[in-house]
């Protein structure tokens, strides 16, 4: 080429990867231009596509509405041009698309907003995608071949509807049963299975299904599959004994105050919801100084920001979470204050918004019937709704009405001839039944980095916080998984703490419309065992299926799943 001269595509020095890009770009130009013309298909390859109309182009409009494309619901302001869609971005107004700082005043005029654009996340924004997707289902599908033929028939809504709502009408029967053979299984409302994808609002389609129809299969949603095992665990972790429910299925880290975190299978970076206020927050830690690890197979974007990426055998956070528990309790850096705390009234002395059961006595005395279970208090003269603690001389009634606190190390114990050991006992022999060395080996991770993890989750008091949604549990031992991790900030005590952990993960309240939808005129109580047997027990619940089939049962029972079971 001659000096000083501009150089052209066709005349510069050609190295490898220019090569390469050049070769792709004229196989492209090549398959495409059979297709649409050498002209049509440099544009597509060169992306020599025609803009986007601008605002003020005539037949432009925008429309605000909602995501869909994942749970976190994002607002969005699509660009419409005589009524095709063109552009989706994210909603100025909306507090997911754009923080405080930044987020337009509700009363800017629309005209204004829609000069600027928030923030939208790649899959919100594929959303025109689904929209035109040449094979999107538009009307309603009647089987008409049998089952698992693959034939289908288009039919109208009018129709749709009033087919369904013939057999609804045809099932809602509360004095016939479901299945005359099993009593348990309710009456033939229960015929009816409402199975819902990822968008149901719970509350609005209980009211339907569940409060107005009566069937207990009222929603039977994609939870088990996704993120199930995550909620079982917070939900035993905060359970109501008295409600025999839990209190809580979500806690996050409380990033924007976080000093250290560690995300176990969690990619804020990527899939996590809602992904561009969570990914900003993240951002904004690591900003101010904060520190994140990912744990996680994959090097994913996350990990590729993150302080620390620690690969790890998959499904094996457990042994992680445990052998940085193990090194946690060798060198007693967890919270004993807090954990020794039994009650809320010695939480509240010490400004704690929570407690644990740490300090609980549970009976261990071979044989009893009660074995494994909290010691009541009227074993010790008091009441028998009360639990029981070790003050180091002997065993104190747990009261409401006294700030109870407890020893956490306390061996064995015998109380009124009963063997009995602190529920922290339990955890920590639990927990020193493998050396950190075989947890190590378990997992894959080093002792040295694990040894190292729990130095610094402990260094920063109440400031650090675990995360997992959700890699960590979608595995068969998922909940296991969730529970060991949990732990690890139940030793720290960083629940509801700045910086810590925080109950409900930042979502927006349900139910505050003009309608509560949760007050339904001649509400019905659903009645029967589920079709997929949560929350119920084979030999108890469903004592005919027991009496009939024995052991073992023809199909599983989840007794301690708190959600429906979708598989």
């Amino acid at each position: 080429m001659a000096q000083g001269k501009t150089p052209t595509w066709w005349d510069c020095e050609i190295d490898r990867r220019r090569f390469l890009q050049w070769s792709g770009a004229v196989a492209s130009l090549a398959s495409l231009s059979s297709l649409l013309g050498p002209r049509r298909a440099a544009a597509l390859v060169l992306s020599q596509t025609p803009p986007d109309a601008v605002e003020g182009t005539a037949g432009v409009q925008f429309k605000f509405s909602v995501c869909q494309m994942c749970h976190g619901r994002c607002g969005i302001m699509c660009k419409v041009q005589d009524g095709v869609l063109l552009k989706i971005d994210g909603n100025p107004y909306h507090p997911n698309n754009m923080h405080p700082d930044e987020r337009l005043p509700y009363d800017t005029p629309i005209e204004r907003a829609t000069r600027v654009r928030g923030r939208l996340c790649l899959k919100g924004q594929s959303g025109i995608q689904t929209l035109y997707d040449p094979c999107r289902v538009k009307t309603p599908l009647k089987r008409v071949g049998p089952r698992g033929s693959g034939k289908w028939q288009s039919i109208s809504w009018e129709q749709a509807l009033d087919e369904i709502a013939a057999k609804l009408r045809e099932l809602r029967v509360f004095d016939r049963p479901a299945n005359p053979q099993a009593p348990e299984a309710g009456p033939a409302a229960n015929q009816v299975l409402f199975s819902p994808g990822r968008t149901v609002e719970a509350d609005f389609s209980d009211r339907i299904w569940r409060d107005g129809f009566g069937t207990a299969n009222y929603r039977l949603d994609h939870t088990s599959i996704c993120e199930e095992d995550h909620h079982v665990a917070y939900e035993l972790v905060t359970r109501d004994k008295a409600k025999n429910a839990g209190r809580k299925n979500h806690f996050k880290p409380d990033l924007l105050s976080c000093e250290f975190a560690i995300l176990f299978g969690s990619n804020p970076l990527e899939a996590n919801f809602a992904l561009v206020p969570l990914a900003r927050n993240l951002m904004e830690m690591k900003k101010r100084g904060g520190k994140f690890v990912v744990v996680d197979p994959r090097f994913s974007n996350a990990a590729a920001l993150a302080d620390q990426w620690v690969p790890i055998i998959p499904g094996t956070d457990a042994a992680l979470a445990l052998g940085m528990a193990r090194w946690i309790l060798d060198n007693r850096r967890y919270d004993a204050r807090y954990l020794s705390n039994a009650n809320e009234l010695a939480a509240k002395a010490d400004g704690e918004t929570t407690w644990t059961d740490a300090a609980r006595l549970v009976i261990v005395e071979p044989g009893d019937p009660n074995a494994r279970k909290y010691l009541r208090a009227d074993e010790i003269g008091g009441s028998a709704s009360n639990y029981v603690v070790w003050d180091g001389t002997g065993p104190r009634e747990v009261a409401g009405d006294v700030p109870s606190e407890g020893v956490l190390e306390t061996g064995e114990v015998v109380v009124n001839g009963k063997r009995c050991k602190s529920v922290f006992t339990l955890f920590s022999e639990r927990v020193r039944e493998r050396t950190i060395a075989e947890y190590s080996a378990i997992c894959g991770v080093p002792e040295s980095t694990i040894a190292a993890l729990a130095r610094e989750f402990t260094s920063h008091g109440k400031r650090a916080a675990t995360e997992h949604y959700r890699g960590a549990v979608q595995h068969t031992n998922g909940a296991y998984n969730s529970l060991a991790i949990i732990a690890l900030d139940s030793q720290i005590g960083n629940y509801d703490w700045k910086g810590g952990s925080t109950a409900g993960g930042g979502g927006y309240a349900q139910n505050t419309g003009l309608l509560d939808v949760t007050k339904v005129p001649g509400k019905v109580s659903p009645a029967g065992v589920r079709i997929d047997r949560t929350k119920k027990r084979y030999e108890t619940d469903g004592k005919s299926f027991f009496e009939r089939d024995g052991y073992p049962a023809r199909r599983p029972w989840f007794p301690f799943a708190t959600h429906g079971n979708y598989q």
